[in-house]
């Protein structure tokens, strides 16, 4: 009988501790499509060597291919870090190294055999800022895609000093691409 008390209340205690959530599997940051809603201008130019500013940009989009019409599944995720890169001649000027890491892959809306299409690319832009100037600074990126010869992503980015926001994503014919319809050759 003792056995099967403490057989019980080892279960119980088992039980309860496995019920309790865990912060551990929680996500580090949270996705960065609410973050950039208002740039503050004023403190860009504040001298402060090597700031970093670095975060994650969620991607779930669907996409539309311009030469066929199918409909795509984006998913994925940009990775940004942003770091302050003061002017030397200049006060009133700030560089902004952004490196973009994009992770993503494109599939059907729905389920069918097809090759892997992934984008996988990591980029470094410098982009100038002034006292006087736009808050913002919109970057644009054309992205290859794996197994595909006939299309790119094209993604803008909308820049401020802190973070890195998507504006724009879109697939398009890619340029020099050349479809041979004649199959005599």
């Amino acid at each position: 009988m003792k056995n099967l008390i403490l057989t019980c209340m080892a279960l119980f205690l088992v039980f309860l501790f496995g019920c309790q959530e865990s912060s551990i599997t929680d996500p580090s940051q949270q996705f960065a499509e609410d973050q950039n809603k208002d740039a503050n201008h004023s403190d860009w130019f504040q001298d402060r060597p090597d700031d970093r500013m670095h975060n994650i940009i969620g991607l779930k989009y669907q996409l539309t291919d311009p030469s066929t019409g199918v409909a795509y599944i984006l998913n994925g995720l940009v990775e940004y870090e942003n770091t302050f890169l003061p002017f030397i001649d200049d006060a009133r000027k700030v560089w902004v190294k952004v490196g973009l890491k994009m992770s993503s892959q494109l599939s059907f809306d729905m389920a069918s055999d097809h090759p892997v299409w992934k984008i996988e690319k990591k980029t470094e832009d410098n982009v100038l800022f002034t006292a006087t100037g736009s808050a913002t600074k919109e970057l644009n990126k054309i992205y290859s895609i794996t197994n595909r010869r006939d299309i790119e992503l094209r993604v803008t980015y909308l820049i401020s000093f802190k973070a890195v926001k998507v504006t724009a994503i879109s697939l398009r014919p890619r340029k020099n691409y050349i479809t041979d319809d004649d199959a005599t050759n």
